[in-house]
């Protein structure tokens, strides 16, 4: 008999699959849009209204993120991971918009804080030099996450209804209960914060004072501005492309293909240059790409289906490939920065920003779409005029991390081990 002692079975891979499902919940309802407008009667203002309706949900965020920082990561990702399939059976059975909003704005409270508390763990539990990895890998399969809804809906939305199969399917998912309560992980480093009692004693307003006020601020105002500008670039790409230029669902997921493939390249990249850059410098280098390619998308007016899918692929290469760079390092600041017992609080409030960003952008540009005529232009000068300004108000709040253990980064001293019970 072999007395061989078995390797520990990592948690990471269980992290990954929680965060594809996160990002699945999250890029379904932006695929759906055309299909959703279309059967509901909703105009361009329209839907962009339902959209900021929605948004208010990821206000619910807070309340499950703390729930993460007092009580453990394994209890809030299990309850927000099991909460998706009954909210997702509701959004495809949805008799109107008024239905299909309340649904979803449940579920963007859930997969938003599954796919928080998702970054803080891998943060957590990753070996120190190798968060950057970790992270990216998470994108990786976060991007295979998003890119299945757009092939369903490619697939069905042009039949009656068929956005609803695409909901019903990411209801299924509670199949997988199972094996998900068995391996999501709780984190060491949450295990010894609670153990010492620092998890009971923190308090969100602790993110205001002291060394963190600064960063908390101003990361928080930044990605309030920066959100605002990148939601509208992101989440209207594939509507552009049926409602606004008039093109196939399977033309537009061509397009995403040629330039979205190549350009989750971004990932390794923004993994390699966090490490030997800094994360600081990736993250603005991988905004400007997000920026420059996603405006151009929108600008782009291609005469045929040909050009259609060479240009707007090269132009969602460019924005893709800068998404996932700026991302990996959005990531690892974020959860950098902040100690255990604050980090996944922050992140709720992060969701906060992203929710307040997410309603002022829709709303936005419903209103800007009177004044100018076209949601592209609305989009354009939407995104110039936040994204810019956020990346000042990121240099200062942001401190350089690269090379440091987590601990150092967030000015947390390295808890002792609790003693044993006598």
């Amino acid at each position: 008999m072999s007395g061989a002692v078995p390797t520990p079975r990592s948690p990471l891979p269980a992290l990954y699959g929680l965060g594809f499902v996160a990002f699945v919940a999250m890029t379904l309802p932006m695929f759906c849009m055309p299909y959703v407008a279309k059967d509901f009667g909703l105009g361009d203002e329209g839907i962009t209204f339902l959209m900021g309706v929605i948004s208010v949900g990821s206000l619910g965020t807070f309340a499950l993120t703390r729930l993460a920082d007092r009580r453990g990561r394994r209890r809030t990702m299990l309850l927000s991971f099991a909460g998706l399939s009954p909210l997702s059976l509701a959004t495809a059975l949805s008799p109107g918009a008024a239905f299909f909003a309340a649904a979803q704005m449940g579920a963007l409270a859930l997969h938003s804080t599954l796919r928080m508390v998702t970054t803080v763990a891998i943060t957590e539990l990753a070996d120190e030099g190798r968060r950057a990895r970790a992270q990216a890998w998470l994108g990786f399969v976060s991007g295979m996450g998003g890119a299945v809804p757009m092939i369903v809906v490619a697939s069905l939305g042009d039949r009656p209804g068929g956005w609803r199969y695409g909901f019903g399917a990411l209801a299924a998912a509670l199949l997988a209960w199972p094996w998900v309560r068995a391996r999501a992980p709780e984190t060491g480093r949450f295990d010894r914060a609670q153990a010492l009692g620092v998890t009971d004693k923190a308090r969100a307003g602790d993110l205001f004072r002291g060394a963190y006020r600064r960063r908390a601020t101003g990361l928080l105002l930044a990605a309030m501005l920066r959100g605002a500008g990148l939601i509208g670039l992101g989440h209207w790409t594939f509507y552009h492309g049926v409602h606004g230029l008039g093109l196939s669902g399977w033309v537009v997921t061509a397009i995403f293909m040629v330039g979205g493939t190549p350009g989750m390249l971004g990932l390794p990249a923004g993994a390699l240059l966090a490490e030997r850059w800094g994360r600081r410098p990736t993250f603005l280098l991988g905004l400007a790409l997000e920026l420059s390619g996603g405006i151009a998308f929108y600008l782009l007016t291609p005469t045929s289906q040909t050009q259609a899918i060479l240009q707007l692929g090269a132009a969602f290469f460019v924005y893709n490939f800068g998404s996932q760079c700026h991302s990996v390092a959005d990531r690892l600041v974020d959860t950098e920065l902040f100690p255990t017992a604050l980090r996944a609080t922050y992140a709720g409030m992060r969701t906060i920003a992203e929710a307040v960003a997410a309603i002022a952008s829709h709303f936005t540009l419903s209103a800007l779409i009177v004044g100018v005529g076209a949601l592209p232009h609305a989009i354009t000068f939407l995104s110039l005029a936040t994204v810019l300004p956020s990346a000042g108000l990121f240099l200062w709040a942001a401190s350089e991390t690269r090379g440091l253990s987590l601990e150092a980064a967030s000015l947390e001293a390295p808890p002792p081990s609790p003693p044993e019970a006598r």
